[in-house]
């Protein structure tokens, strides 16, 4: 017997290391945070699919959500599917977080039972069928949830912890364009492949130690490699000068590392700090001109709720 109505809430993300060089076959780190995308799901009447998305104008990835769902079954049901979002706009992750938690609810709505990993393949399908280019750690993150070390080669997903990360997150003013951030690379490997690979070598020994550094809550090792990290996404082209002036205050205030947090260009920095400096570090970084994004790091993956 179906279900008739779910509710489904699914994490964002903040990478901690690793950015574009996951791309390429290298691993990431990344947490999940309690900003959430929240899916209610049900069946509608009206033959036709209703999807109420008020954060958000863009519903292909819903769309296509419902596509690969829809493939090899005999039997059309139509879905009333409502999205609530914390995370739109800031680069935490909005679109995974609703192709998962919509993929999970439709599966419940069916009592179709999937494993995290079989949850994973199928929602990493969907966003290459939007955005044809993508790691999947932002998939893993919102299933998985906690701090994770993800493999870009493999696409598995290793739990380092569920530690809280005494991290801030600051919003530079700026959306970032994840796909122009993503060719710059390509353009930048293309012209010099052997600089570039350095790079990505260089950046996976730092994702390396950073897991250690994690596994040990040695905040001040991994405020170094994340200062390390940032030094080479600037020399990728991805960083800017919004986010650069923000993690200068951040780091001349005393915090131990800051850097981008995602594909660059924009969105959030994040600020590994002592938590007893925190309001201290983040006034001067909203006196620069930054904007708080209050979250809390390591929760849990998808859930139904």
């Amino acid at each position: 017997m179906r279900k008739n109505k779910v509710t489904v809430k699914a994490p964002g993300k903040l990478m901690i290391l690793g950015e574009h060089s996951v791309m390429y076959g290298y691993s990431c780190l990344v947490t999940a945070v309690d900003k959430y995308l929240t899916v209610e799901a049900g069946f509608s009447e009206r033959g036709l699919d209703e999807i109420i998305s008020p954060q958000s104008s863009d519903q292909s990835f819903i769309k296509q959500t419902l596509a690969y769902f829809r493939q090899g079954k005999k039997k059309n049901n139509y879905f009333r599917i409502k999205t609530e979002s914390e995370i739109t706009g800031f680069g935490l992750g909005s679109s995974a977080a609703a192709v998962v938690a919509t993929m999970k609810a439709l599966s419940y709505l069916h009592q179709i039972k999937l494993t995290d990993r079989k949850l994973f393949e199928i929602c990493y399908q969907i966003v290459l069928n939007v955005q044809k280019k993508a790691s999947g750690f932002d998939v893993a993150s919102c299933i998985y949830g906690a701090n994770i070390k993800f493999s870009g080669q493999s696409k598995k997903a290793e739990k380092i912890s569920s530690n809280l990360l005494p991290l801030s997150a600051v919003f530079t003013g700026s959306k970032a364009d994840t796909k122009a951030m993503i060719d710059r690379v390509a353009e930048i490997r293309n012209k010099d492949p052997q600089k570039t690979d350095g790079i990505f070598i260089e950046i996976e020994q730092i994702v390396n130690q950073g897991r250690q550094a994690i596994l040990e809550k040695n905040w001040q090792v991994l405020g170094r490699l994340m200062n390390q990290n940032q030094i080479l996404l600037k020399e990728l082209g991805v960083s800017n000068s919004g986010i650069d002036k923000l993690a200068e205050v951040a780091l001349k205030n005393g915090a131990y590392g800051a850097k981008l947090s995602g594909a660059g260009g924009g969105d959030c920095i994040i600020v590994l700090l002592d938590v007893n400096e925190r309001l201290r570090i983040e006034d001067a970084l909203k006196k620069a001109g930054g904007e708080i994004v209050v979250l809390t790091t390591s929760v849990k993956g998808a859930k139904i709720i």
